[in-house]
């Protein structure tokens, strides 16, 4: 059985109360509220979207509520276990404000707030064995591929395009092409090939991997440290299915793992390991005003 840290997020008879361990989230018993949340039940088909607005202002338009449940803990949605089946389909459209001007940490625990006083929230953490993907080198004497190469450069700096690779510069969209320097550590989806990046590091590609491709927890193991700029192009399928693609059937352009090991010199393999899972204890359908 899985070792756990158990925190509970109950509600008290009169007035709810969000509990959560501090050390995690910085907020305590006395968490403040939004002073007016309004949710109603959505049927629109179209995906949700979520924004915050100056002055502890959250809209929810279209969405459901284990995303909901992710952005108010700061998690990812796979890192979410046991939502009831209900959660999978009902959509709604939630809107709050706040009094004064809240910062980002008061919000998401008014957020936290608002989920256990209307959804009747109790969760609690648990590390729990999961498939995850761990990114290694491929060579054992440590050899990078062709399109992964160090760039050294101060996060929020800019890169002078002249900087870039003749390669590098025409693969880049319309709109980046006619600015004159690009972020360090920036990423971008280049439609029709894959992913390019500039002073980016390892755990970003990781969190690149994970967010455009798998859709699950990517871990980074290069040992590499510094910044790099990255290109992964001409990827199998990369907007289809989720999960890894190895069989190559369908063209003859590389599946994910394949363009990693020869693009990059990165290995990515699945493994079983602990990994920290927010578990829904209770969740219940909220009251519409």
């Amino acid at each position: 059985m899985a070792h756990s840290r158990t925190f509970v997020i109950a509600a008290a008879v009169a007035i709810a109360t969000t509990l959560v361990n501090a050390a995690q989230t910085g907020t305590g018993t006395d968490a403040a509220a939004f002073d007016v949340v309004s949710t109603k039940r959505s049927e629109a088909l179209a995906s949700g979207s979520f924004y915050t607005l100056p002055g502890g202002r959250l809209v929810m338009e279209d969405g459901t509520v284990g995303p909901l449940i992710a952005r108010a803990f700061e998690l990812k949605s796979y890192q979410i276990a046991s939502l009831p089946e209900w959660t999978k389909g009902q959509q709604f459209t939630i809107r709050t404000s706040a009094s004064g001007n809240p910062t980002a940490a008061q919000v998401t625990a008014m957020l936290q707030r608002m989920l256990v006083e209307r959804f009747q929230l109790a969760v609690h953490h648990e590390q729990r064995v999961t498939t995850v993907y761990v990114l290694t080198l491929n060579r054992s004497d440590g050899r990078l591929g062709p399109n992964l190469a160090p760039r050294t450069c101060e996060a929020g700096s800019r890169i002078p395009f002249a900087e870039l690779t003749p390669d590098a510069q025409k693969r880049l969209p319309a709109s980046e092409q006619a600015r004159t320097s690009v972020p360090c550590g920036s990423t971008t989806i280049a439609s029709g090939f894959g992913l390019i990046g500039f002073g980016m590091k390892m755990s970003a590609l990781a969190e690149a991997i994970s967010g455009y491709w798998l859709g699950a927890p990517v871990l980074d193991r290069t040992g590499l440290s510094g910044g790099f700029d990255i290109t992964i192009e001409n990827i199998e399928n990369q907007w289809g299915d989720r999960g890894l693609r190895t069989d190559g059937t369908v063209s003859d352009r590389p599946s994910l793992p394949a363009a990693l090991q020869e693009q990059l010199g990165l290995k990515l393999e699945t493994r079983r390991e602990p990994f920290d899972t927010l578990v829904i204890d209770r969740l219940e359908r909220p009251t519409e005003d």
